[in-house]
């Protein structure tokens, strides 16, 4: 079985990107006639991650912004870069490494300026010696548990394409279901014939039924709804010789790792794009402090960079999103 978990960071900010990740695994399918249970395979993801001793997990998987306040990048990095290590992708000497290794193209950075340079460092805060124990206790704690790292993948949506996205959709919610469900078919692709497809994604602000953006994004699926109540709404699709069971979930970046390892790569790669942005602009606006984009910092922002950016001739339009 195919397990999927999406999710996304940096919808709500005026600048910056959006970033829309998700993560993929294989466990065993479920035994006949029987249902998948993504909370009994969460289990498992969690204890390949993490292990079984009580002590702190060194590959902490969990809701990102928990991670990000109580470990800062480091704790957002490690289990993204044993999980592209258990994929068998060579250690990413520089940002544009780790970008293709999670299906994002580096030339959409460099077609941007504020996002063209390099960090200082890349990985950002690890090593590879500090990690290979780890990564090699992983490996067998991944063959323990029966699970098996297919891969993961990020959308970076700089903010000209996301505004271009707003035009099209008229709203913010169906921009971000339709990106997510690009995240969730690119994943997809990897099925095995016949194999189910199990997909948990974070709920998408306070939307709450699915059944038809669902339909208008898989006609040929006939998708139909499993059960819809105030904390997950699930739903069955069946395409191409598989069943596609999807649930959105209240909380899912805590409750499912597979979404919460979503949620660390699409943190990660919005704060180093964000690190990127700021040190550019640095070069042309020294004085003006460096913002991570959020609506109340992001006019402070705006305004405090104005001059120096219509000397550099950079408009609002090119950088504030519509919505």
């Amino acid at each position: 079985m195919l397990v999927i978990g999406v999710d996304e960071a940096g919808y709500g900010p005026l600048l910056g990107p959006l970033l829309v990740a998700g993560s993929a695994f294989r466990v065993p399918e479920p035994e006949a006639g029987q249902l998948p249970d993504a909370d009994a395979v969460g289990v498992r993801i969690r204890r390949a991650f993490a292990g079984r001793s009580r002590g702190p997990a060194r590959l902490l998987v969990d809701d990102s912004k928990k991670v990000y306040r109580n470990r800062g990048l480091e704790g957002l990095e490690g289990p993204l870069l044993a999980m592209l290590a258990a994929t068998d992708c060579a250690w990413p000497d520089v940002l544009d490494d780790f970008l293709v290794g999670v299906g994002v193209d580096p030339g959409d950075r460099r077609a941007r300026r504020w996002y063209a340079g390099a960090p200082p460092r890349f990985p950002l805060r690890t090593e590879e010696p500090e990690l290979l124990d780890e990564v090699a206790a992983f490996r067998k704690r991944l063959v323990a548990e029966g699970v098996e790292c297919v891969g993961l993948a990020a959308d970076v949506v700089p903010e000209d394409r996301l505004n271009a996205l707003f035009d099209v959709s008229g709203n913010k919610a169906d921009t971000l279901f339709d990106l997510s469900a690009s995240i969730l078919e690119g994943l997809a692709s990897a099925a095995r014939p016949g194999e189910t497809v199990l997909a948990v994604m974070d709920r998408q602000g306070g939307r709450r039924y699915y059944l038809g953006p669902l339909q208008r994004r898989f006609p040929d699926g006939f998708p139909w709804t499993l059960a819809e109540s105030a904390t997950s709404s699930r739903y069955r699709i069946d395409r191409g010789g598989r069943s596609w069971f999807v649930e959105f979930r209240v909380g899912g970046d805590a409750e499912a790792p597979q979404v919460g390892l979503a949620s660390m790569l699409a943190k990660y790669l919005r704060e180093v794009y964000m690190l990127l942005w700021n040190d550019w602009f640095a070069t042309i606006c020294p004085d003006v402090r460096a913002t991570a984009g959020y609506t109340q910092d992001g006019r402070r922002w705006l305004a405090e960079s104005r001059a120096a950016r219509e000397a550099a001739g950079i408009t609002d339009a090119e950088i504030c999103r519509t919505r």
